[in-house]
């Protein structure tokens, strides 16, 4: 009887733990961003702060939102390979080795996120700090289009310059949203809510464009240039040419001339574009692409022109 009651006692414990991790935040119920933190939550990538309570309204501090943007998405090491097993003390003074955020910190440091190497892991992070290491995780994934245009933000003034150019392509890409003041609050204390949120919008933004672009998008060797192919008709492709998002649209390519050179290949020739000294460019994050022409059926590879 006693084992029988083990065993019964043994059961319970592990459907416990099982379902344990799918449960409902009990502080999120009827909140626009339950079925978002949820998601979150299902995939390990948020946890609640006590129980089955998120705290959806508590700030963020600068561990949780680096541990958050590593796992949404999906930073990590690589292929590095190291002399030394990195601590996440070579990289951030203040940050302790061995802790919950450590490795969270570490790979955050390998990918070169901006992150100040005085940072203290428990201060608590502001909006505009979040959105450009979320930028820059983002943009590890990438790079992503993003159109040219500048949005107006009613406390623009408030916004550290460094970071306005990260703001500006999270509002552009949805990933970010400002108030109904039209006001990004840049200096104000980001919650758990909003960096929960903004990670699912930018988890959800890069495996949309990551899909789409997949099957017809070939890395050329050459400066970095992409080459994405897209069916225009039974006979004819469009192949475009993008050096990727580009901090200004000085930043150009042109394709010079497409060369068939079998019967089943053909070499785009490029010229890469620099910005005009004597001009003045918007600071807005602008892909730099070109389009053109080519016969179906050809596989294309891009070469700058000598």
């Amino acid at each position: 009887m006693k084992k029988m009651t083990n065993i019964v006692l043994l059961a319970s414990l592990l459907v416990f733990s099982l379902g344990s991790s799918a449960f409902a935040f009990s502080d999120l119920k009827g909140s626009p961003d339950e079925a978002a933190i949820q998601s979150l939550q299902e995939k390990g990538i948020v946890e609640g702060m006590d129980g089955d309570r998120f705290a959806p309204n508590t700030s963020m501090t600068a561990a949780q939102g680096v541990q958050l943007i590593v796992k949404a998405l999906d930073l990590n090491l690589g292929k590095i390979r190291f002399i030394r097993a990195p601590k996440a003390s070579d990289s951030f003074t203040k940050a302790k080795d061995d802790v919950w955020y450590s490795e969270s910190f570490i790979i955050a440091a390998m990918n070169s996120l901006p992150i100040g190497r005085d940072i203290d892991p428990q201060q608590t992070l502001t909006r505009e700090q979040f959105a450009e290491w979320l930028h820059a995780a983002v943009e590890k994934t990438g790079p992503y289009p993003v159109v040219n245009m500048f949005v107006n933000i009613a406390d623009q003034a408030e916004v550290t310059p460094g970071s306005m150019n990260a703001i500006q392509v999270l509002l552009l890409t949805k990933i970010a949203k400002l108030d109904d003041a039209s006001k990004f609050n840049p200096k104000k204390p980001i919650t758990r809510a909003e960096a929960a949120v903004m990670a699912y919008n930018a988890m959800e933004f890069v495996a949309k464009h990551s899909k789409a672009e997949e099957p017809a998008t070939a890395p050329s060797e050459e400066e970095g240039v992409k080459v994405i192919v897209e069916k225009q008709s039974d006979e004819l492709n469009k192949v475009t040419l993008s050096r990727g998002l580009q901090p200004n649209p000085g930043y150009g390519i042109t394709i010079d001339r497409v060369d068939y050179v079998s019967d089943s290949e053909a070499v785009a020739y490029y010229t890469l574009r620099k910005p005009d000294p004597d001009k003045m460019y918007p600071a807005v994050m602008t892909e730099a692409k070109a389009s053109v022409t080519v016969k179906a059926g050809y596989k294309v590879t891009a070469k700058p022109s000598k």
